[in-house]
């Protein structure tokens, strides 16, 4: 008689963490960068390990839209406690699209000092291990239940699946989705744009002059709003609080320089850490005119005439 055996398959957890933010692709991959994955919904390190009852507490002296917290604090426990060493994680981008798969190497830790934890809000991290292949998928190239599981909404959700031979599966999957947007190499290359296209940043904004010289030092440009405003405009790929202190440095400058009362202030950048708009709003409130204007390079695409000579 031939003897049968069942062959006995290992469940483990696997997690989707959505990335929230106005650029979802961005913040994916700032996780790669750091090697992190993370979520927000707590601000004080002193919180990370609170029960949920005090974390509600935390959450209803903080938000003004109270029916989300219990949902939310849950969604925070759920990141903190559930997910374990060696779990395997997808960063869900939105519109079909998984960012990253990879596993957890790290228990929970806060920072908001680093990348992501200022300029992307998402303090509360774990160490991941994010697969260099492959990224930036359709979802649709997974298995048909992960793939229906991942779009369903929630932030973070948890399940139990087949990982070994699930993994197998993913490392098939080439990347290859193409980016909706590309990112700058360096200043110039936002600056020169802005040169010929300066209207784009608000609609009767005119140039006066790229690199203007203001007590020694070269602003990027000098434009006149609307209303006949002179106004200093900054650029930087990334925004930080220094950024506006040059910017209030060149706008007292100019005033000094000229006499003039009404001078305005612009910083343009790809992202703005969070010390960056905490001290804008700052400034905003004691009377400063200054405007944060983020800017996003995308694609654009152009007909070929068949019929011109070459």
């Amino acid at each position: 008689m031939r003897c049968l055996s069942a062959q006995v398959v290992k469940l483990g957890y696997i997690f989707k963490i959505v990335t929230h933010h106005s650029d979802t692709r961005r913040a994916a991959e700032a996780w790669a960068r750091l090697g992190v994955c993370a979520v927000g919904y707590i601000y004080d390190s002193e919180m990370i390990h609170a029960d949920r009852e005090e974390i509600k507490a935390y959450m209803y002296k903080k938000r003004k839209r109270k029916s989300a917290i219990p949902a939310d604090a849950g969604a925070f426990i759920r990141f903190r406690d559930d997910i374990q060493i060696g779990d395997l994680v997808f960063a869900y981008v939105g519109s079909n699209i998984v960012g990253l798969v990879g596993e957890v190497e790290g228990d929970v830790f806060f920072d908001d000092e680093n990348e992501v934890g200022d300029v992307f809000y998402y303090p509360n991290q774990r160490r991941v291990n994010w697969w260099p292949e492959p990224r930036f998928f359709d979802r649709r190239e997974l298995p048909h239940d992960v793939s229906e599981w991942i779009k369903m909404r929630g932030t973070i959700l948890r399940r139990k699946y087949k990982v070994k031979s699930l993994k197998q599966e993913i490392r098939k999957i080439k990347s290859g989705v193409m980016k909706d947007s590309l990112e700058t190499e360096n200043e110039i290359e936002i600056q020169d744009f802005i040169e010929n296209n300066i209207e784009k940043i608000e609609e009767g904004l005119v140039l006066v002059e790229r690199e203007r010289t203001v007590a020694g030092k070269s602003m990027d440009f000098l434009a006149r709003d609307k209303r006949g405003f002179y106004t200093v405009i900054e650029v930087k790929q990334l925004a930080k609080p220094d950024a506006l202190t040059q910017l209030r440095g060149y706008i007292r400058d100019y005033k000094k320089e000229t006499g003039l009362k009404e001078v305005r202030g612009m910083l343009v950048a790809l992202d703005f850490s969070r010390r960056c708009t905490e001290e804008w709003e700052e400034l905003s409130e004691a009377g400063f005119e200054i405007d944060l204007v983020r800017v996003k390079k995308t694609f654009t695409f152009t007909h070929l005439d068949s019929n011109r000579s070459e």
